[in-house]
């Protein structure tokens, strides 16, 4: 198994993509740490990874909350062990049109996808230093990298995010610590099952995909998370893994 007995922290693990990469972490042997605020909600992954043998371990958590992270983070160190490989999937999607932007919803977004990433990198950084070793992954977006009309926040968020990622990996390099970053384009999760049952907005996105596939599904970004906390990331610090069926290519048009 390639993650036998480490002990690996999903963020965002009830659903899409953070709930692939916990059941393909634990089938690979991962002590798997699911958080989300209402733990309740990681009650049915958690059985599901059980129910196949594998290790899965429910905490309550509000990743923006700093002084949460830092106490949950210590207790799983305590009753799991030293975390290994950090995971955040956690986020939250909305369209900001310019002129219209409510407070309270671009103030979550970047609460959620960027300084929900900060807490938890900030509260695994100084151990995996002293230990020298360990990995971490980022979920960023497409949209970090190719601007949205309409969803400015988001794609701000997420720049800050892959940036973010970058920094402190130039940072701890030198230590043995791989951050790395994910940007999926389109990626079949509940966030946006909206969308693909429009069929106006689905025959822009197969016109805008070079890939067959307008949506990847959660499998093929875990996989890649997979990769990347193997002994195949060994060469890889700060890289950007673009999983976006060749959408970015030759097309700005992200959904």
């Amino acid at each position: 198994m390639i993650l036998k007995d480490k002990v690996a922290i999903v963020t965002g693990g009830s659903s899409g993509i953070g709930e692939a990469t916990a059941k393909l972490f634990a089938s690979e042997g991962a002590k798997v740490v699911l958080v989300a605020r209402t733990a309740s909600s990681l009650d049915k992954v958690a059985a599901e990874i059980k129910a196949e043998g594998g290790s899965a371990h429910i905490y309550s958590l509000d990743v923006c909350l700093t002084p949460d992270v830092n106490k949950v983070f210590a207790q799983v160190e305590k009753e799991l062990g030293n975390i290994d490989i950090l995971v955040n999937c956690a986020g939250t999607f909305s369209p900001t049109l310019g002129g219209e932007m409510e407070e309270q919803v671009w103030r979550q977004m970047l609460d959620v996808n960027l300084g929900g990433t900060i807490n938890t990198c900030n509260a695994v950084l100084l151990g995996m230093k002293a230990r020298e070793t360990g990995h971490i992954v980022n979920i960023a977006s497409i949209s970090a990298v190719t601007a949205s009309s309409e969803y400015s926040i988001y794609c701000a968020s997420k720049a800050g995010v892959a940036m973010f990622s970058k920094a402190i990996a130039a940072e701890f390099a030198p230590h043995g610590v791989h951050v790395n970053i994910i940007a999926p384009g389109n990626t079949a999760t509940p966030i946006n099952s909206d969308i693909r049952q429009q069929d106006d907005v689905m025959r822009v996105i197969k016109a805008s995909t070079p890939s067959k596939r307008a949506f990847s599904e959660p499998i093929d970004i875990a996989r890649t998370a997979l990769f990347i906390c193997s002994e195949g990331g060994a060469p890889y610090y700060g890289n950007v893994f673009l999983a976006d069926e060749g959408m970015s290519l030759e097309s700005e048009v992200i959904f």
